[in-house]
């Protein structure tokens, strides 16, 4: 009798290990997720106001130089830059892909 007490318990201690394994590898997929959540937003929040002010005459010492410092921080592989004139409105465009998305953002400057 005692033998199959032990044989009950060790079963259960193996079917809750997996049940308990299984719940484990799903938290480290959220955990996963939520992390690569985090680096687009931390990046998309730097990338666009490091450009604004950019544009401003603060942060980087131009546009080119803060292109390639975001290439190299964030592992963006495109991302551009433009200046759009009119009349006396300078408006700059800064365009950068991450995650299979295309982000723009705008910023202008009237002289």
């Amino acid at each position: 009798m005692r033998l199959i007490e032990v044989f009950s318990v060790a079963v259960i201690l193996v079917l809750f290990s997996s049940v308990l394994s299984g719940f484990m590898c799903e938290f480290l997929k959220i955990d996963k997720k939520a992390d690569e959540l985090r680096k687009k937003t931390d990046s998309l929040i730097f990338v666009s106001e490091s450009f604004y002010n950019t544009c401003h005459g603060k942060g980087y010492a131009s546009l080119e130089e803060w292109k390639e410092s975001c290439r190299e921080l964030w592992g963006l592989e495109d991302i551009e830059w433009e200046v759009v004139e009119n009349n006396k409105t300078c408006v700059y465009c800064g365009k950068w892909k991450i995650s299979n998305e295309t982000v723009e953002v705008y910023c202008s400057q009237t002289d």
